[in-house]
C-alpha cells in the first residue's frame, strides 16, 4: 500500500511502502531463522536473542525500525519441534515454547527458559525484570545526585524483554509511523550471566557501536560565554603556555545572533568567523557549534531565503515556518541550505543541545531527539568521514550515533559521585562513549571537586571541561589555585600519555561490542561483590579506576575510596603498590593526594602509552611506550595496539593497523615482545622508536634488545627500569629481555606511605615510626589523614548497583600486616557492638589482631578507636577517627535524638512524608521524595514537629534544606514545649550543608519547626533532614 503524510507546508510528500504482509510459513525441513505458527512469527537472531511477533491478521513487519536496523541477522543453529499447535525453539541458550491458541501473547501460550550455568531461568510475558541493573537517562539536567535509572539490557534475572511494537520504521530514504495494524513486536534477550553475549546480540539486531572520530576522545574546551574571535585564539595560546593539551574547541550559543535558536554568525563577536575556523584548524583543533533548533529558521538568518525557497515557501512573507524535522523536505533544506555553508567554512560537527520537545510534527511517535541524532550523524558522515554526533541519548538504537552528552550537571560532590556509576551503567544499553560537563555546568565553584572531576574525566571517553555563563565558573585550569591547576595538569597529561591505550580500547568497544567504561559485573558476573561497587569501573580490559568523590583531608587533600579488586595482581599506577586478590576478590581502602587517584593496572599485561603530546587526538605515535607491571611467572599477557587515520570510515574496509604486544615472565627474566605491525592506513608512520617501562622491579644494569646488550635507565622515584629502543621500521619485531627481581611489597608500600605522610605533614618522611610517634596529639583532620596515608580508616559505602536506593554503611579497612583493635566507644566506656555483614562477629571477639584485608561494618557508629602495628613495627596510635550522625546510644552527646522521635507535618506532598526528615539521609527531589519532607503547596507557614515519649535534652539542631534548587527556606523558628524559641537564618540551598544552631541546652518533649520565610521561587517548602543533639 502507499502512505502519505501532510507537512506543515501543506505539501504531500510520498513515502515508501511501510508494511509487508507475510503469510504463515509452512513447516521447514531445516531451520531458516524464521518460524511461523498461527498468528505468531519468531525470528532467531542469535542464540541469545529471539524476535517475537504477534498479529491477529498475520501482518508482520519486515522493514527496519529505529531500533532494529539489521533485519537480515539470523541464527540457524537451533532445533525446532512442532506438535499440532505447539512450537518449540531451542537455541541451546533460550528454549521458547508457544501454543497457537488464537490469542495474543500471554503467560498461557508463551514461555521461555534461559540457561544460566547448569540451571534455567523462566520467562513469560509480563514477568517483572526485578534485578535489572539499569540503563541511561536521557539527561542529567537538574540532577543533584543518584536517581532511579530506566531499565537497560543487563539484568541479574538473566533476560531482558525490549518492546518495539510502536517503534517508527525506516523507509528507503526516510522514516514513518508504524501502521496500527502491526501487532506485537518484542525482542527477548536471554543470556544468563553471559553479559557480553547480550551486547553482541544488541549489535546483531540494532547495529554496531561505531568508532568516534579520534579527536573527540581527546581534550575539549567548552564554556557558555560570549567569547570573541581574539578570545578563542588567545585560549589556544593559553593552553599552550600553561602546558595543557587541547583537541576540540566548542563555540557555545554566542557564536550565533541573539536568541536560543540561531544559524548565523554573530559578527559582533566573531567578525572573521571563517578565518577563525581556519586558524583553529591550523592548530589541529576540531570545531563544534552549539545548536538549539526548536525555533526554526527565522527571517533574520543569513540562509533564510534559500531555505524558504527549498521548501517551496515565499521568503517575502518573512514568516518562520515551524520547526518540523520529521518532514523530509524541511530537513533536507535545513541541512543543505543552512548547515552546509557553515560546514564548508570549517564546522566539523554539531553540538545538538536540545531535547525539550518530544514528538515530531509530521511523524507521530517519532521523537525529535531520536531522529535528529540519526540525521546529524548521517550529515556529518558525508564524503567518507565518520559520522560524529554530540547529543543526548535518544532511546534504544541511539548507540549508533556517538558521542553522547549527559546534560547540564550540577557542580557538587554528589553529582560527581553519581556520574561515575551513571556512565558505567549507561553502557548497559550500548552507550559506550560519553562526554560529560567536567566540573559541572551550574552551581557553586569548588576548586577541589573540579580537580577530582578532571581525574574522572581523564578516564572516560572524553575530557570536556564546561560551565555556564558565570564568571566564577571559568573552567580554564590556570584560573584555579596553583595546587588545583597542577592536579588538573597531571590528569590532562596522563590522558595524553595513555591515549594509545584509550584509542585501542575504543576499537575493542566498537568491534567486540563491550563497554569502554565497564561495570565490574560485566567481566565478573559470577562474583557477588562485582554488583556492589558502583564507585569504580574497568576502563578497558587492563585498568581499574575508582575516582575520589569526597573532600580530602590535610594539607595534601588526601582522599580515600574503597576499592574492590577482582582476581589477579593490580598495581597502583602512581605509587607502584601491589594488590593481590583471589577468586572472590578483595576489598581495600585506597588513598591518594590531590595529584593522584586510585588507578590500577592489571599485572602482566602490556599497556601501550606515548610521551605527552598537546594534540593527542591527531598526533601519530612516533614513539611507543610499553609499560608492563609484573605478572605471574610462566603466564603471558597480550594487548593489541590499534591505529587508523582517526577520521575516515576506512577502518570498516580494512584501512587500519594492529601491533601485538606481549609480556612474559620466566623466573626473574621479563620478556616484552612487539610484533611487526600488520595493516595499512593513510598517513601511517613507517618508523617509530620504543620505550619499554618495567616498574616494580629492582634496578637492572643491562638488558637485551633483539639479543644485543643495551643500557638500562632506572627511575628511582617510580622504581622503574626503562629500556630505550632506537627508531626502526614498524614491520620489524622487537624483543626486550631484562633480568631483575620484583621489589618486595613491603618496600613498595613503605615508599608509598612515606610519600603520602610527607604530603600530610608537609615535610620529608624518612621513618614512618618517628613521624607517627606524636600522632596522638594531631588534630582530628590530620589524625584521619595520617591513617588514610596508611590505607587505614573508615569509609562509607553504598552497595546499590548505581547508588540509587542503597543505604550507606561504614566499613573499617586495614592493609596486610596491620594489627588493629577497633573499639566502639561512647564517651569513655567501650561497648560491645555486632559486626555486619554476617551479623555474628563482635568487635570484642576479634582480640588484639584484625585479619589483614578484613573489613568491619559498624551500623550506627559514632567513634572508632584503633591500635595499629604497621608491617611488624610496633607503635601506638589512639585517636577518635570518625564522628557521624549515627543512632548511637541514648543519653550521649553524639546521639541524633531525631532518629527516635515521632514526626508530624502541616501537609505532605505525595511520598515526602515527615518521617523522611528524620531518617538520617539528607536527600530528596529531584531524586525520589523518599528521603525528604515536602509540604504540599505551602511556603512560609509550613510546619514540622518532633515529639518524644519522655523528656530529652536538646542543645543543638541541624536543618538541611530540600536539595531542589527552586525551593529554599530563608528563615524559620524553633519552638519548645516551654514556649521558648530559637530563630533560624537561611538554609544553604544545596541540600548538602546544614544550618547549625547551638543554644543553651533545655529539656523538652516537643520541638516545632515553623518555616517563616522562603525565596521567591519556592512552591513546596520543607526539609531534607533534621538532626537533634543534646549539645
Amino acid at each position: 500500500m502507499s502512505c502519505f503524510y501532510r507537512s506543515t507546508l501543506n505539501r504531500t510528500l510520498p513515502l515508501a511502502a511501510s508494511l509487508t504482509i507475510v503469510a504463515a510459513a509452512p513447516t521447514q525441513a531445516a531451520p531458516t531463522g524464521i518460524e511461523t505458527q498461527g498468528r505468531a512469527r519468531f525470528t532467531v537472531i542469535t542464540p541469545n536473542l529471539i524476535r517475537l511477533e504477534d498479529s491477529a491478521n498475520k501482518s508482520f513487519v519486515d522493514q527496519p525500525s529505529m531500533f532494529a536496523i539489521k533485519r537480515s541477522a539470523r541464527f540457524t543453529g537451533y532445533r525446532v519441534k512442532r506438535s499440532g499447535r505447539d512450537l518449540e525453539i531451542d537455541t541451546g541458550v533460550v528454549r521458547l515454547r508457544y501454543t497457537d491458541d488464537g490469542q495474543a501473547f500471554g503467560a498461557a501460550n508463551l514461555k521461555a527458559s534461559v540457561r544460566q550455568g547448569k540451571g534455567w531461568i523462566e520467562w513469560t510475558p509480563g514477568a517483572a525484570n526485578r534485578a535489572n541493573l539499569g540503563g541511561p537517562a536521557k539527561t542529567l539536567d537538574g540532577v543533584f545526585g543518584p536517581i532511579q535509572l530506566p531499565d537497560g539490557l543487563i539484568s541479574r534475572d538473566g533476560w531482558f524483554q525490549l518492546e518495539d511494537s510502536r517503534g517508527p520504521l525506516l523507509t528507503k530514504d526516510w522514516v514513518e509511523t508504524r501502521p496500527r495494524s502491526a501487532g506485537t513486536d518484542w525482542y527477548l534477550f536471554g543470556y544468563g550471566q553471559d553479559y557480553r553475549a547480550a551486547f553482541k546480540s544488541l549489535a546483531a539486531i540494532s547495529g554496531e557501536v561505531p568508532m568516534p572520530r579520534r579527536n573527540t576522545l581527546g581534550a575539549w574546551y567548552s564554556r557558555y560565554w560570549a567569547y570573541t574571535s581574539d578570545d578563542f585564539r588567545n585560549l589556544v595560546k593559553e593552553y599552550r603556555d600553561h602546558d595543557f593539551p587541547l583537541d576540540n574547541m566548542v563555540l557555545d550559543m554566542d557564536w550565533h545572533r541573539d536568541g536560543w535558536t540561531g544559524w548565523s554568525w554573530n559578527r559582533k563577536l566573531l567578525p572573521d568567523a571563517e578565518k577563525l575556523l581556519q586558524d583553529l584548524h591550523a592548530e589541529n583543533l576540531a570545531v563544534t557549534l552549539n545548536l538549539h533548533p526548536a525555533d526554526g529558521v527565522g527571517a533574520h538568518e543569513d540562509a533564510y531565503e534559500p531555505f524558504m525557497r527549498a521548501i517551496g515557501a515565499d521568503p517575502a512573507t518573512k514568516q518562520t515556518v515551524p520547526f518540523d524535522i520529521g518532514n523530509k523536505q524541511y530537513a533536507d533544506a535545513l541541512f543543505k541550505e543552512v548547515h552546509r555553508p557553515l560546514e564548508a567554512a570549517g564546522v566539523d560537527f554539531w553540538w545538538l543541545d536540545w531535547q525539550q520537545w518530544n514528538g515530531t510534527k509530521s511523524v507521530p511517535e517519532l521523537t525529535n531527539l531520536q531522529w535528529l541524532n540519526y540525521l546529524y550523524y548521517k550529515e556529518t558522515g558525508r564524503s567518507g568521514r565518520r559520522g560524529q554526533n554530540f547529543s543526548r541519548w535518544g532511546g534504544w538504537g541511539d548507540h549508533r550515533y556517538p558521542i553522547h552528552f549527559s546534560g547540564d550537571a550540577t557542580t557538587d560532590w554528589r553529582m560527581l559521585s553519581f556520574e561515575i556509576p551513571f556512565t558505567s551503567t549507561s553502557s548497559n544499553s550500548g552507550l559506550f562513549f560519553w562526554s560529560h560537563d567536567i566540573g559541572g555546568h551550574a552551581g557553586p565553584r569548588y576548586d577541589e571537586t573540579y580537580a577530582r572531576w578532571c581525574q574522572f574525566g581523564a578516564m572516560t571517553a572524553a575530557l570536556r571541561s564546561h560551565s555556564t555563563n558565570r564568571p566564577d565558573l571559568d573552567r580554564r585550569p590556570w584560573t584555579y589555585p596553583a595546587w588545583s591547576e597542577e592536579s588538573m595538569r597531571r590528569s590532562f597529561h596522563l590522558r595524553s600519555e595513555l591515549f594509545p591505550y584509550i584509542y585501542s580500547t575504543t576499537r575493542q568497544s566498537s568491534k567486540d561490542t563491550v563497554p569502554m567504561v565497564r561495570p565490574m559485573y560485566i567481566d565478573y558476573a559470577g562474583v557477588e561483590a562485582s554488583y556492589h561497587n558502583a564507585q569504580q569501573y574497568l576502563f578497558g580490559d587492563s585498568l581499574l579506576v575508582a575516582p575520589i568523590v569526597s573532600p580530602g583531608v590535610g594539607s595534601s587533600r588526601l582522599g580515600t575510596q574503597q576499592v574492590w579488586f577482582p582476581q589477579g595482581q593490580w598495581f597502583d599506577m602512581f605509587t607502584g603498590e601491589r594488590y593481590v586478590a583471589g577468586p572472590a576478590g578483595r576489598n581495600a581502602l585506597a588513598s591518594a593526594d590531590i595529584n593522584s587517584f586510585p588507578l590500577f593496572a592489571r599485572g602482566g599485561v602490556p599497556i601501550p602509552m606515548q610521551p605527552y603530546t598537546p594534540r593527542m587526538g591527531t598526533a601519530k605515535i612516533s614513539k611507543l611506550v610499553v609499560r608492563c607491571y609484573p605478572g605471574e611467572a610462566g603466564k603471558s599477557g597480550r594487548f593489541n595496539l590499534y591505529e587508523d587515520d582517526g577520521l575516515s570510515e576506512g577502518y570498516k574496509t580494512g584501512a587500519l593497523a594492529t601491533t601485538e604486544l606481549t609480556y612474559k615472565r620466566e623466573g626473574e627474566v621479563t620478556i616484552v615482545s612487539i610484533a611487526p605491525t600488520q595493516g595499512h592506513f593513510a598517513g601511517q608512520l613507517a618508523r617509530r622508536g620504543y620505550s619499554i617501562e618495567l616498574p616494580g622491579l629492582v634496578a637492572a644494569r643491562t638488558a637485551l634488545v633483539d639479543g644485543r646488550s643495551v643500557p638500562v635507565r632506572y627511575d628511582d622515584a617510580r622504581g622503574c627500569n626503562i629500556v630505550e629502543v632506537a627508531e626502526r621500521d614498524i614491520r620489524q619485531k622487537v624483543e626486550v629481555r631484562l633480568n631483575a627481581a620484583t621489589v618486595p611489597d613491603a618496600t613498595l608500600r613503605d615508599a608509598a606511605v612515606k610519600s603520602r605522610l610527607s604530603g600530610v605533614l608537609g615535610k620529608a618522611v624518612n621513618s614512618i615510626e618517628a613521624s607517627l610517634k606524636d600522632a596522638g596529639n594531631a588534630s582530628e583532620e590530620n589524625a584521619t589523614a595520617l591513617l588514610a596515608a596508611l590505607n587505614m580508616g573508615v569509609q562509607a559505602h553504598n552497595d546499590a548497583p548505581y547508588l540509587f536506593g542503597g543505604q550507606e554503611k561504614l566499613h573499617w579497612y586495614a592493609p596486610p600486616g596491620a594489627a588493629v583493635r577497633p573499639e566502639f566507644t561512647f564517651g569513655s566506656k567501650n561497648q560491645t557492638v555486632a559486626v555486619d555483614p554476617d551479623g555474628e562477629l563482635k568487635l570484642d571477639a576479634l582480640g588484639a589482631t584484625l585479619a589483614p584485608n578484613e573489613q568491619i561494618v559498624v551500623p550506627g557508629m559514632t567513634k572508632v578507636r584503633a591500635g595499629i602495628g604497621y608491617v611488624g613495627r610496633q607503635w601506638r596510635f589512639e585517636r577518635d577517627i570518625l564522628q557521624s550522625l549515627g543512632t548511637g546510644k541514648s543519653g550521649t552527646d553524639n546521639e541524633n535524638l531525631a532518629r527516635r522521635a515521632k514526626a508530624w507535618a502541616s501537609s505532605v506532598d505525595n511520598l515526602a512524608v515527615p518521617e523522611n526528615a528524620i531518617d538520617g539521609i539528607a536527600g530528596g527531589y529531584p531524586n525520589p521524595h523518599g528521603a525528604e519532607w515536602s509540604s504540599k503547596g505551602e511556603k512560609a507557614g509550613a510546619t514540622l514537629a518532633l515529639s518524644w515519649e519522655a523528656p530529652v535534652t536538646v542543645g543543638r539542631v541541624l536543618l538541611y534544606d530540600r536539595p531542589n534548587g527552586n525551593d529554599q527556606v530563608t528563615s524559620a523558628r524553633l519552638t519548645f514545649d516551654d514556649g521558648s524559641t530559637v530563630e533560624v537564618g537561611a538554609c544553604p540551598n544545596d541540600g548538602l550543608t546544614p544550618v547549625e544552631l547551638a543554644f543553651a541546652p533545655r529539656q523538652t518533649r516537643r520541638v516545632k519547626i515553623e518555616i517563616t520565610g522562603v525565596n521567591a521561587t519556592t512552591e513546596n517548602s520543607g526539609f531534607a533532614e533534621v538532626a537533634v543533639f543534646p549539645r
